[in-house]
């Protein structure tokens, strides 16, 4: 018979730590002991995840489009990737012009992997002969919720340079 159970460890959820593992040793006694001295051992790992993943390449490319008429709406695919060394990648979201966040697609591998690479397709009034600049913003969260952000500025125009 089990005599008592303790927390020996409690993390309140504002702490910050660096990622970290170690080995956590559970002790029960039994009761009544066969012979002084007598326990039982559970060896579990114990993995605490506090570092933000790392967005990379970012890039936002656009299709050239005509504008007759001086406005027509233009697509640009955005892509980056997201790495973290601990966990594995839960999702990614983006923000336009500090719009609401709005889910990502995952692009190749299952999502069940420290790496990933995300893709959107979004279009963007352009005005003939004139440049109108964005902010996307991209996110990307892994399973402890620690969050990886970019952003970059888009410019807007007919064509390219």
């Amino acid at each position: 018979m089990l005599v008592s159970t303790h927390t020996i460890c409690h993390f309140p959820s504002a702490l910050r730590l660096p990622v970290l593992a170690m080995a956590l040793v559970t002790v029960a006694a039994l009761q009544p002991a066969p012979a002084q001295g007598t326990f039982l051992w559970n060896q579990s790992q114990l993995e605490v995840d506090s570092k933000p993943l790392v967005i990379s390449n970012l890039k936002v490319t656009g299709e050239d489009v005509d504008c007759e008429g001086g406005h027509c709406p233009r697509p640009y695919r955005i892509t980056f990737d997201a790495k973290d060394k601990f966990s594995h990648i839960a999702r990614a979201e983006y923000s336009l012009d500090a719009g609401p966040w709005q889910s990502m697609k995952l692009v190749g591998k299952h999502s069940n992997s420290r790496r990933a690479h995300y893709e959107i397709r979004i279009w963007l009034d352009v005005f003939d002969g004139h440049v109108s600049e964005h902010v996307i913003t991209v996110r990307a969260c892994d399973q402890q919720d620690n969050l990886g952000v970019a952003s970059m500025v888009i410019e807007a125009r007919e064509r390219d340079k």
